[in-house]
């Protein structure tokens, strides 16, 4: 009787073993199956650099640029006038603390995705520092400065654009250099050279510029933002060599303007660009938002940053159209808007009412 019963619960235990397997079998199959389904090709093309040169230079603010340069003062309005009355953050992920402050200010923050190559600015910063966990605790701050504390933890850095806050790792451009327009006489011009400025401090990383327009007399810079004050500080010595020298207030000032013409330069270039690229072919079937967004990246480290959840899958099909059609297609299935920024695409949802 014994034997008989251990026959008996060793069969059963066999079968529940292989009811397990197939099941397992079946489940991993299936998933290998979507795997196999999904797929995202898209092949961009992008208008020269010469065609942007010659469309943007010299650059005025059109009735778009104005009402992106409006959209961004809302929400850098919004973040330093919400005053938060407490901030008790304790060991939790970046996307916790972004979520947080989204929830308090009804900006949508978003979150370059670990997706992009970037370059190592040194040996401890090869961790992804969306990985860094982040702890803080203030009272009676505006929503801003949580946020500069947030990003500078975490290594981060923010730029406002129209109707969000992109967060991206430090070192990253995002997609384009700011560029910067000075009327210079021919006189002037003529000191300054590459060589000449990069002895006084100034860089030109790779996708830099320094071009002159004789005829408009228009020096144009492309490089990062220090670089460029470091230029603003030695083009002004050179235009005045006797003038009393300026305070490091009034200095500033004059940078954060020059910053402020540079980005709104920027963003026209980079608005342009978009809205003149073509999609030759777009074929995108049952594809994660991570797929596609590894697919732009891939056309001319093109950044597309949504926060649509990754379980969300698209499917499209397009040919010979503009990308702005693309974008609008990928907006309305994902229930967001397309906002071309300066750095980067983004698709995003509105802003909402801060919630206590």
């Amino acid at each position: 009787m014994p034997r008989k019963r251990w026959r008996e619960n060793n069969s059963s235990v066999i079968l529940r073993l292989m009811i397990q397997k197939t099941l397992l079998v079946w489940i991993l199959a299936t998933g290998f199956a979507i795997a196999a389904q999904a797929s995202a090709v898209i092949e961009i093309e992008l208008p020269s650099e010469r065609e942007l040169e010659e469309v943007t230079l010299p650059i005025r603010e059109t009735e778009e640029m104005a009402a992106d340069r409006r959209a961004m003062e809302a929400v850098q309005n919004r973040l330093k006038e919400t005053i938060i009355p407490k901030v008790e953050i304790k060991d939790v992920t970046i996307r916790e603390a972004l979520a947080f402050l989204q929830q308090k200010t009804g900006v949508p923050m978003i979150l370059m995705p670990p997706v992009f190559p970037r370059p190592v600015l040194d040996v401890d910063d090869v961790a992804p520092s969306q990985q860094v966990r982040v702890t803080l605790s203030l009272t009676n701050v505006p929503a801003f400065e949580v946020l500069r504390y947030i990003t500078s933890l975490a290594c981060l850095k923010f730029s406002i654009e129209p109707g969000a806050v992109l967060i991206a790792p430090m070192g990253t451009t995002c997609g384009v250099l700011p560029t910067a327009v000075f009327e210079v006489p021919s006189a002037v011009a003529g000191k300054i050279t590459k060589e000449f400025l990069e002895s006084k401090g100034v860089w030109f990383p790779h996708g830099s510029r320094l071009s002159y327009d004789m005829l408009n007399e228009r020096l144009t810079i492309r490089t990062v933002h220090d670089s460029m004050d470091r230029f603003y500080d030695i083009l002004t010595d050179l235009h005045e060599p006797s003038a009393p020298r300026k305070t490091a207030d009034e200095k500033e000032a004059d940078r954060q303007a020059q910053r402020d013409a540079a980005s709104r330069f920027a963003a026209a270039v980079f608005q342009r660009k978009i809205e003149w690229a073509v999609v030759r072919k777009a074929e995108i079937k049952e594809a994660s938002m991570e797929e596609i967004q590894r697919v732009f990246w891939a056309n001319e480290h093109l950044i597309l940053v949504t926060q649509v959840e990754s379980g969300e899958r698209i499917t499209l099909s397009m040919k010979n159209e503009l990308l702005t059609e693309l974008l609008n297609k990928l907006a309305k299935q994902t229930n967001t808007r397309v906002v071309i920024g300066a750095r980067a695409i983004l698709l995003v949802p509105p802003m909402t009412e801060p919630k206590p």
